[in-house]
C-alpha cells in the first residue's frame, strides 16, 4: 500500500527526511542539463527528416521568395505564417537552400526547448521535475520526428510556452520595473507564436491566468501591458497587409479561405477521431506520452490538486478542448482542426510536466517509505 503523505507535510518534507532527494548544486544541474541537450541532439541528427513534401514545401518555396526579396503572400493559411517563414528565409540568406539549412531554425528551437521546461519545472516545483521533464521532451518522439522538419506546430508552441513562463516569472520578481519588463517580453513571446501559427493565440488566456493568480499586487497593471502588446502587434500587422495586399484583414480572409475546404464530420467520428488517434499504438509518436499523461492526471486524484498542477491541469485540458472539439459549423458538423498529433505540441509542456511531477511524487513516496526512519517506525508499531 502506498505510503500517505502525514497532514501538513509536503514532498519536500519528505525528500529531506529520505536525504536522497536533495537539491543538486548548480554545477550538476548545468552538467546535466547539458548532458540531456546534448544527447537530444544525437537523437535529432541520427533521425533527421529533413524535407517531406508537404505542407514543409510551401513554407520552404515562401521563405526562398522571401529571402530574394520577391515574396508576395497569398490567400492561404501557410502564406500568412511568417513567424515560420522569416527564419528559414534568413537561413537561406545566409546558407543557400539545403536540406539541412531549412532544418536549423526548428532543431534550433527544439533544442532551447529543453533548458525552457527545466526552467518551468524549476518555477512551478523544484530543479530535479525540470531535469526530469527535460530528459522526457527530449526522447519525445513527436519532438523529435519535427525537429529537423519546417513546420509551425514544434516552433509556435516553443514562443507560447516561453510566454508562459515569463509571465510565472513576472510573478515573482519583487522589482516593478522588472515584472514589467518581463510581462513586455511575454507579450512579444505570444506575438511570436502567432505569427508562426494563429491558433498558438490560445496562449494569451493562458499568461493572463499565469500573471493574474498571487504574486505582486499589480497583476491588473501586468495584464493590460500583455495586452497592449498583443493588440499593438495585430494593428501593426493588419497596416502591412493593408500596403501589401489592400486588406487590413488579410490574414483573416487567407484562414477563412482555407476552413472552407475542411470536411464534415459525423458525431461519432467528431467524439472518437481524436482519442482514436492519441491512444493508438500505431501512432508511436505520441501513444506512451498520451498514457503518461493520462496517468499523472488520475494520480491527482489521490489527493487536493495544488496551484501549480491546476494552473497546468487549465493549460492541457483547455488547449486540448480547443484544438478537440472547436467547430466551424454545426449543421454539417465540421471541426475546425484536422486530425494531426502535431497540431497538439502547445499541450506537450504541461502534459510533461505533469507526467515528471507524478514521476517525481512516485519517487519521492517510495523513497520516504523505505528511510531508515519509516523502517524504525514500522519495527516499533510492529
Amino acid at each position: 500500500m502506498p505510503a500517505r503523505v502525514p497532514p501538513g507535510r509536503d514532498l519536500r518534507s519528505l525528500e529531506s527526511v529520505s536525504g536522497t532527494a536533495s537539491a543538486p548544486g548548480r554545477a550538476t544541474t548545468v552538467a546535466a542539463l547539458a548532458g540531456i541537450i546534448g544527447f537530444a541532439l544525437l537523437l535529432r541528427l541520427a533521425l533527421f527528416q529533413g524535407f517531406h513534401g508537404g505542407d514543409d514545401g510551401t513554407y520552404i518555396f515562401d521563405a526562398h521568395l522571401l529571402a530574394r526579396g520577391h515574396f508576395v503572400p497569398h490567400s492561404n493559411q501557410w502564406d500568412v505564417r511568417i513567424g515560420l517563414i522569416a527564419p528559414l528565409a534568413l537561413a537561406i540568406f545566409l546558407f543557400d537552400p539545403h536540406t539541412w539549412s531549412v532544418a536549423l531554425y526548428p532543431l534550433l528551437l527544439s533544442l532551447l526547448s529543453l533548458p525552457l521546461i527545466y526552467a518551468l519545472g524549476t518555477v512551478l516545483w523544484r530543479g530535479e521535475i525540470g531535469l526530469l521533464a527535460a530528459l522526457l521532451l527530449a526522447c519525445f518522439p513527436q519532438d523529435i520526428y519535427y525537429a529537423t522538419t519546417p513546420y509551425p506546430d514544434l516552433t509556435g508552441a516553443f514562443y507560447g510556452a516561453l510566454a508562459v513562463l515569463l509571465a510565472l516569472l513576472s510573478k515573482a520578481a519583487e522589482d516593478a520595473r522588472r515584472r514589467g519588463a518581463l510581462v513586455a517580453l511575454c507579450g512579444l513571446a505570444l506575438v511570436g507564436g502567432y505569427l508562426t501559427r494563429e491558433t498558438n493565440f490560445v496562449f494569451v488566456p493562458i499568461c493572463l491566468l499565469a500573471t493574474w493568480q498571487g504574486g505582486a499586487g499589480d497583476n491588473g497593471r501586468r495584464a493590460v501591458i500583455i495586452l497592449a502588446i498583443v493588440v499593438a502587434a495585430l494593428a501593426v500587422e493588419s497596416l502591412v497587409y493593408r500596403q501589401i495586399t489592400g486588406d487590413p484583414l488579410f490574414r483573416l480572409q487567407a484562414i477563412r479561405h482555407h476552413t472552407g475546404g475542411l470536411h464534415a464530420v459525423s458525431p461519432l467520428q467528431y467524439l472518437l477521431r481524436w482519442p482514436a488517434v492519441l491512444f493508438n499504438p500505431g501512432y508511436p509518436q505520441t501513444f506512451l506520452y498520451a498514457l503518461l499523461s493520462l496517468w499523472s492526471i488520475l494520480a491527482l486524484r489521490r489527493r487536493a490538486a495544488r496551484p501549480q498542477e491546476r494552473f497546468l491541469l487549465i493549460w492541457l485540458l483547455g488547449s486540448l478542448a480547443l484544438f478537440a472539439l472547436a467547430i466551424i459549423s454545426l449543421h454539417p458538423l465540421t471541426p475546425l482542426l484536422e486530425v494531426e498529433p502535431r497540431y497538439l505540441s502547445v499541450v506537450a509542456y504541461p502534459a510533461i510536466l505533469l507526467i515528471a511531477q507524478a514521476l517525481w511524487q512516485t519517487y519521492a513516496r517510495g523513497t520516504a517509505r523505505d528511510s531508515p526512519a519509516a523502517v524504525t517506525q514500522g519495527g516499533q508499531r510492529a
